[in-house]
């Protein structure tokens, strides 16, 4: 390699941490960086965010990790139910299903494993299998993801077998973007601009009948717990 190279592989996966990442460039402030995982949730600092991802592309956090609150709330330790926000499902990149009043939305027994992990110079392909963490909503639940396009675009793609039909469920994208403004949708895309002028696009796709892309504020689902003191996200 030349002077300032780096010889290092594009795609790892750590078995039994089950966590995966990609990236397009070990040099290039600009590239793209998709870091995803399974895991265990009830492991020490655990949360319950088997699924969920980080995405980085033009310099720009995209799709965020919010990490932790103070580990001296009232019931920051607590799975039954998770009570602080920022240890569920729902302050993730990843999957609520059918969303119940002062319930886990995701078990913290669970155990989920990333059952494929490919790559290849021009892309990558891994697969985690969430079924474990909604043992009462699914009878089958695998989210993919797919780094292609020469490594400049990502897929996710979630495949459900619900158990229940026409559930509820919530498709969650954590964006440190704040000003609304700069997010614009339009019906099943959307196009989020970031400070420095970079743009992601975004499109959902989906074969349920009824779906809406919405904003939403970083906040608990009227149905979770909602203790004081929590760390307002910004």
């Amino acid at each position: 390699k030349g002077k300032g190279e780096i010889s290092l592989p594009l795609d790892a996966y750590s078995r039994n941490t089950e966590v995966a990442a990609s990236r397009s460039s070990w040099t290039d402030s600009n590239m793209l960086y998709l870091a995803y995982k399974g895991g265990f949730a009830n492991q020490s600092h655990g949360h319950l965010d088997n699924g969920s991802f980080v995405l980085d592309l033009n310099g720009v956090r995209w799709a965020n990790d919010w990490g932790s609150d103070d580990y001296n709330l009232q019931g920051y330790g607590s799975w039954a139910p998770a009570q602080i926000y920022l240890k569920r499902a729902e302050a993730h990149n990843t999957l609520v299903i059918n969303p119940a009043q002062d319930t886990n939305d995701q078990d913290p027994n669970a155990v989920t494993k990333i059952v494929r992990h490919e790559q290849k110079d021009t892309g990558s392909i891994g697969v985690v299998d969430l079924t474990p963490a909604y043992p009462e909503d699914v009878k089958s639940a695998r989210r993919g993801f797919k780094v292609e396009d020469y490594r400049n675009s990502v897929v996710v793609r979630d495949e459900l077998e619900l158990t229940t039909p026409n559930s509820e469920i919530y498709w969650f994208l954590q964006t440190p973007i704040e000003d609304p403004d700069k997010i614009e949708i339009n019906g099943k895309t959307a196009v989020l601009t970031a400070l420095n002028g970079s743009k992601l696009f975004l499109e959902f796709q989906t074969n349920a009948a009824k779906s809406e892309m919405v904003v939403m504020d970083s906040v608990p689902l009227p149905t979770s717990p909602n203790p004081q003191g929590q760390k307002a996200i910004k």
